[in-house]
């Protein structure tokens, strides 16, 4: 199942929202992001987990919340 992104950052302990985007510019260079998943998968940047989650990347591009 999909996390909202308040569940998201949640389960990864972020706490303020300068540690959210400081992550998501770390994520933005790398290969494997984290997906929106409550197994924790991760997934290239476009891609989406074998549970059917997408990652933060195309959720933050994706704009809702």
């Amino acid at each position: 199942m999909e996390l909202s992104l308040a569940d998201f950052r949640k389960e990864l302990g972020i706490t303020t929202q300068s540690d959210f985007w400081d992550l998501l510019s770390d994520w933005s260079e790398a290969e494997k992001v984290p997906a929106l998943c409550r197994e924790l998968c991760e997934v290239g940047q476009g891609e989406k987990c074998q549970h059917g989650c997408p990652s933060i990347i195309v959720r933050m591009m994706r704009g809702d919340n």
